[in-house]
């Protein structure tokens, strides 16, 4: 196997919601419009056959098992009304009954988005290009790639426990390595 032959770990994005700006953030037509996102029985029933799927593709290939999987992202930029870390939870169950057990599990932080800080690693990124975009002049370069001392942006805060923040670790608050 390529991966594990050129020694390259392998990080999964499998959401459910997985966004990346595709159509419906990587849902299916026929789930649009459901109650998506939430711990609903029916949404969880199909996000459960969603994930064993992946588990059973991903046999013996996960970290445990001397494979190249180390990580798995849940979810993406998921900032709910209400009871967002309860899904979060559930979401992160339903991966480990799949046989996604690795050793670390990440969720995308931007827009305050809800990230468990037990189990969870924050994560960020961004694009150099403004695929999106419509406009037919050349667009600016995008500041989250230009070298300079800021590190943040006005729509990631993580909100970390009051007792976190007089830790000396930087990353306070977040598993050093999953579980």
């Amino acid at each position: 196997m390529f991966f594990i032959r050129n020694d390259l770990y392998v990080w999964l994005r499998i959401g459910p919601w997985g966004h990346g700006e595709v159509r419906n953030g990587g849902f299916p037509d026929w789930l649009v419009g459901e109650k998506t996102r939430q711990n609903d029985p029916v949404y969880l029933g199909d996000v459960r056959t969603f994930f064993n799927e992946i588990g059973r593709q991903a046999a013996g290939l996960v970290w445990k098992d001397g494979g190249p999987i180390v990580g798995v992202q849940l979810e993406n930029e998921y900032h709910p009304a209400s009871d967002g870390l309860a899904h979060m939870q559930r979401l992160l169950q339903l991966a480990r009954e799949a046989g996604l057990d690795v050793p670390f599990y990440t969720a995308t932080g931007w827009d305050q988005a809800v990230i468990p800080a037990a189990d969870f690693l924050p994560v960020f990124g961004g694009y150099t290009d403004n695929f999106w975009s419509d406009s037919l002049k050349e667009l600016p370069p995008s500041p989250e790639f230009f070298f300079t001392s800021i590190r943040t942006f006005d729509n990631v805060d993580l909100h970390l426990q009051p007792k976190d923040r007089h830790n000396n670790d930087q990353h306070a608050g977040y598993p050093a390595c999953g579980r």
